[in-house]
């Protein structure tokens, strides 16, 4: 557990280690009082679930749970645990935030808040956090409903920087449809969710006038994109993961349709778009010939139309992460790849030291950024 006290300081305060055997019961009520008293006067609280439990059953009494309440708590990780570190504290570590939650419901100072692998549900989840002051929210393998998920990011209303990897359980009768609401500062946003193939719901009826960056992965063909991107009109960087715009995999040869595609060019549903950041998929990444046949196939794309005056994007970034070999072969091939020329077009491939973008671990598996303001977005709004 990571502490940052009320005064602005470099001290952190630490407890736990990597022999969990016998703990919690091993700091004694003294340390738990000595924490709990720290944690009142907290900004900054990084804490895994085994220590959220263990403070939830320490201030536990006979009629009633004694959570801390923390007025100065701006910033918020809950964080999971490893699978093994569970079987040696010999608990059963609860995926509801409402059970797992070690601080008293509702504190209004909170803005950025981070929670990693839980179930939320309504109505319960409504009533802990003050969802409407968040700036910044990143949830991690959340388990979560369509009609859940539209009343939660509903109440984000000043939400600034959002970070989502969702694990839809849809609703068996299907969620009615949500009211129009605007999330008017927005304007960084990666999505990826897991669930049925094409479920372009995930922006029904939201207002995302001034989102500028947006990054997402997920089953959704061109024509679920185009609703999604309805929501976006002020859109000017886009980052497609390997599986956006989907296609089964007999047709990946289809991902970016030609000329003759039968499709609508992405600049009539993104005008504004300036950059566009495009993941290689397995399928397209064998061989040499392969990745050449694919990034002409890009470049060529009559969806795309690269290079026409009415198209604004000016760079094109070509990224392999997480495709072992495939990503320095990509790297190998750059100098050929730039022979490709697209007037007034940037054609660049990402270096395969960057930072990772993809996968639910990427932005926080070696620490995350302390402002969560670290998107690894180029465009800044």
């Amino acid at each position: 557990m990571s502490v940052r006290r009320t005064r602005d300081i470099a001290e952190t305060d630490s407890i736990g280690g990597g022999d969990l055997r016998g703990w919690p019961a091993s700091l004694g009520v003294d340390n738990i009082e000595s924490i709990i008293r720290i944690l009142s006067s907290a900004r900054y609280l990084d804490i895994n679930r085994l220590c959220a439990a263990a403070l939830r059953a320490y201030t536990r009494r006979p009629d009633k749970w004694i959570l801390v309440n923390c007025p100065n708590l701006e910033t918020l990780l809950i964080r999971d645990i490893p699978y093994h570190h569970r079987q040696q504290a010999q608990m059963h570590l609860s995926e509801s935030l409402e059970v797992i939650l070690p601080i008293k419901p509702i504190q209004p100072s909170i803005r950025r808040l981070f929670l990693d692998r839980f179930n939320i549900y309504l109505p319960d989840v409504m009533d802990l956090l003050s969802w409407s002051r968040l700036t910044h929210l990143c949830l991690s393998e959340i388990t979560i409903q369509t009609g859940t998920w539209f009343t939660l990011i509903r109440e984000c209303t000043s939400l600034e920087v959002g970070q989502f990897y969702l694990r839809m359980d849809y609703d068996q009768h299907g969620a009615p449809p949500p009211l129009v609401t605007s999330l008017p500062r927005l304007r960084q946003l990666h999505m990826m969710w897991h669930g049925h193939i094409d479920h372009p719901r995930i922006f029904e009826n939201l207002q995302l006038a001034s989102l500028a960056s947006l990054r997402i992965d997920t089953y959704l063909t061109i024509p679920g994109l185009y609703i999604l991107l309805q929501s976006t009109p002020s859109l000017k960087e886009l980052h497609l993961g390997p599986n956006t715009p989907w296609v089964p995999t007999f047709n990946r040869h289809l991902r970016f349709p030609g000329p003759d595609g039968g499709v609508e060019p992405l600049s009539l549903h993104a005008p504004h778009l300036e950059y566009l950041l495009i993941q290689l998929d397995k399928e397209s990444a064998s061989t040499y010939a392969s990745v050449m046949q694919w990034v002409e196939k890009v470049l060529k794309s009559g969806w795309l139309e690269l290079g026409k005056a009415t198209n604004c994007i000016k760079r094109l970034e070509l990224s392999a992460e997480n495709l072992g070999s495939f990503c320095w072969d990509l790297e190998t091939f750059a100098g050929d790849i730039r022979l490709f020329n697209v007037e007034g077009v940037d054609i660049v491939v990402r270096d395969a030291g960057a930072p990772m973008i993809w996968g639910t671990r990427s932005s926080y598996e070696k620490g995350l950024d302390r402002c969560f303001d670290n998107m690894q977005f180029s465009y800044i709004a």
